[in-house]
């Protein structure tokens, strides 16, 4: 089993609409039974989704599944987490985003379970 964190860096629709880069990411994502993706910056909350559709084209790799914690920041620049994760080799038990009481996060973790 394989696992990586991914910090994308604005991975927005800027990003995702550059084919060279989607490209790229895909190739890198791609080697990894699971990853975690960082610094997911959209307003829109599609390019995630959208990049997991194009991992799942391949067919010589096998499915991911998703799931993406709320937008988080106290700025307008909001972020968000991923879990793209083979269902084949993890079951998803549980996923929140972390309650922060002490407002000790900029960004609050988001948490899952397998």
């Amino acid at each position: 089993v394989s696992i990586a964190a991914f910090n994308i860096q604005v991975f927005g629709e800027s990003k995702f609409s550059k084919p060279d880069v989607v490209t790229e990411l895909l190739r890198i994502c791609k080697r990894y039974d699971m990853v975690v993706v960082q610094e997911i910056r959209d307003s829109s909350e599609t390019v995630i989704y959208d990049f997991q559709k194009l991992m799942n084209q391949d067919k010589s790799v096998a499915n991911y599944s998703i799931t993406v914690g709320a937008r988080q920041g106290r700025s307008s620049s909001k972020e968000q987490y991923a879990f793209l994760y083979k269902p084949s080799l993890f079951k998803l038990l549980t996923a929140y985003d972390y309650t922060d009481t002490g407002d000790k996060f900029e960004r609050e973790p988001y948490v899952a379970q397998f």
